[in-house]
């Protein structure tokens, strides 16, 4: 609850959320169940990846992340999220889409 405070600007947040499902397939966790989260389109990719980390117990360091849109389930080149300071908006990340995390 570190952000409890912030509660400027919410009604913009809320037109900003999307829901994704947050899978692994690490080798040490793709038995887990995905992760659903609703989630801001200015969330940093650090962020995304500290979220991954506490859920599937991969260090940050040796994640790497990308991201498949429910447009194109059938593009066998999802996209990397490859900047930690960018934002999972930055990279057109939308609601319904998969973030997929392996491990380096």
């Amino acid at each position: 609850a570190a952000n409890s405070g912030n509660m400027t600007g919410v009604g913009s947040l809320i037109n900003e959320t999307m829901n994704l499902t947050i899978i692994s397939m690490a080798p040490s966790s793709c038995h887990l169940e995905p992760l659903h989260k609703r989630l801001p389109s200015s969330l940093k990719i650090e962020r995304l990846k500290g979220m991954c980390c506490k859920a599937f117990d991969i260090e940050m360091e040796k994640q790497l992340l990308h991201f498949r849109s429910a447009d194109d389930k059938n593009n066998p080149f999802p996209t990397e999220l490859d900047d930690d300071e960018h934002t999972i908006g930055y990279y057109g990340v939308k609601d319904g889409d998969e973030i997929i995390m392996n491990e380096t």
